[in-house]
């Protein structure tokens, strides 16, 4: 490959357009003496699935959206490997996932500001998830009116009414809202959603940001090497059909790729555990030991019924599924205690990393999928809509049999990798509380990769925050 070729300079150069890098790309080019360049590794979200609520099913195994990432094998879940969906598109994961809209708990983000993360806590989040959110309902000083993601309650159905009805029965409150003042409880899903249209962070933030004429998006663009001047990273070399090119950064490089690319672009240019870096035969820049450490993700043990009736999606696509009409009920912990590792595949930035999630390691994360597991369906008003029970078996009843179908079968990942740079203070840190990475000035790491602790909810609404909140403080710093 010839050498890479040099670029005009940005000021900033952020990398990734997903939930993260939309943001931050939208609101730091809003300042028109501010050149902004984005850089996505996947194409434009022109496929038409994509705009379509249920169109996900699509793009969970497409070769050209997805990177389609997969797990080592995890002796917590018997041996077995746990296929990992990431957005390689514009919108990023936001363009492939559920469109579930979850913002996590009060205590998340105040746990975060007891670890270290100034600026972090509720009352530091709640203005940046009012800023990027269109709801019509719920408290207005809670729920934001005018946001650029527009949120919608999900169509009512009479399974999940009867799942509710069934909570009730079992002394489990009705939440008026979930992402106001109160969490717990059920309710219908709200999903990121605008007039019957799925709304991703491309269609929301990077639509109206490239009308600008100081903000470039350059698609097919893949990272693959940061570039220093000393101490001082001063932007990154990409590659884009098939031809390398340097940019430079004149104030920041933004690192905006999800929780298991930006591990991966540290550790190549020698910024991460020393150990890890001599293993594959790299000179250690910054020994930075918390690179690729505290991954969390959230485990669902998903639990499958035989419909009494023919109401659900199998039935109304008549498709070959629709013969054994049925659903899941997914049961998970939120604030789960083990911690799994990203490193890297090998030296070569096209390889995948490796990543090894640790699933079911810790005691609490046994006991509390298993409590999890026999309080579903137990009440009358949902019984009535279940026909028979298909997983786990009848044979499946005592605790430990429980637990080995859980890691031989029932268990999978409900795709919310985090923690691989983690924010805070101490050794085991990789970012600040301003999202700067520690030792190298010009760098910061801006996406969920970042979360100390993962939030009690689907990511996407977090990492959108994340993005709004980072941007923020880069005009503050300036």
């Amino acid at each position: 490959m010839s050498p890479p070729k040099p670029s005009a300079p940005f000021d900033f150069v952020v990398v990734g357009a997903g939930s993260f890098g939309s943001v931050v790309a939208n609101r730091l080019s809003a300042d028109p003496a501010t050149r902004v360049l984005l850089l996505e590794a996947g194409p434009r979200d022109d496929y038409k699935w994509i705009h379509v609520p249920g169109g996900y099913g699509r793009m969970m195994f497409h070769p050209e959206l997805n990177w389609r990432f997969e797990t080592e094998a995890d002796p917590g879940i018997a041996g077995r490997r746990n296929y990992w969906p990431r957005g390689k598109i514009l919108g990023g994961s936001s363009a492939l996932n559920g469109l579930l809209w979850v913002r996590g708990q009060r205590e998340d983000f105040e746990h975060w500001a007891s670890l270290g993360c100034r600026g972090w806590g509720w009352e530091g989040v709640l203005p940046h998830f009012r800023a990027t959110e269109s709801f019509a309902d719920g408290d207005p000083a809670l729920r934001g009116r005018d946001g650029e993601i527009g949120v919608e309650a999900g169509e009512r159905h009479e399974l999940v009414d009867a799942f509710l009805a069934g909570a009730r029965e079992c002394g489990i409150p009705r939440a008026a809202d979930y992402n106001g003042a109160e969490q717990e409880g059920v309710a219908y899903f709200q999903i990121n959603k605008r007039q019957g249209a799925r709304q991703s962070c491309s269609m929301a933030f990077l639509r109206p940001a490239e009308k600008r004429p100081n903000f470039t998006v350059e698609t097919g663009a893949r990272a693959t090497r940061l570039l220093f001047e000393g101490a001082r990273c001063v932007g990154l070399e990409y590659e884009q059909n098939g031809a390398l090119h340097e940019v430079r950064a004149a104030r920041e490089t933004i690192l905006s790729a999800g929780a298991l690319q930006p591990p991966q672009l540290l550790v190549l240019p020698g910024i991460g555990p020393a150990e890890h870096l001599r293993e594959h035969g790299m000179p250690v820049r910054l020994d930075l030991p918390g690179v690729g450490e505290n991954m969390q993700d959230h485990l669902q043990i998903r639990l499958l019924f035989r419909a009494s009736r023919p109401v659900t999606n199998n039935d109304l696509a008549k498709s070959w599924l629709g013969r054994n009409s049925g659903f899941t009920i997914s049961t998970l912990q939120l604030r789960p205690e083990s911690r799994g590792t990203v490193r890297l595949g090998s030296a070569d930035p096209r390889a995948a990393p490796r990543m090894q999630p640790n699933y079911l390691a810790r005691p609490l994360d046994v006991e509390t999928s298993l409590r999890g597991v026999r309080r579903v369906a137990a009440a009358p008003s949902l019984a009535a809509c279940v026909a028979g029970k298909h997983a786990p078996g009848r044979d499946v009843q005592a605790d430990d049999e429980v637990i080995h179908w859980a890691r031989s079968a029932g268990a999978t990942t409900i795709f919310h990798p985090a923690g691989t740079c983690r924010m805070g203070t101490g050794p085991a840190a990789v970012v600040d509380e301003r999202l700067r990475v520690r030792g190298v000035p010009g760098l910061r790491v801006a996406d969920c990769s970042v979360m100390p602790m993962i939030v009690s909810a689907d990511t996407n609404a977090a990492c959108i925050m994340i993005g709004d909140k980072c941007a923020a403080m880069i005009r503050e710093d300036a």
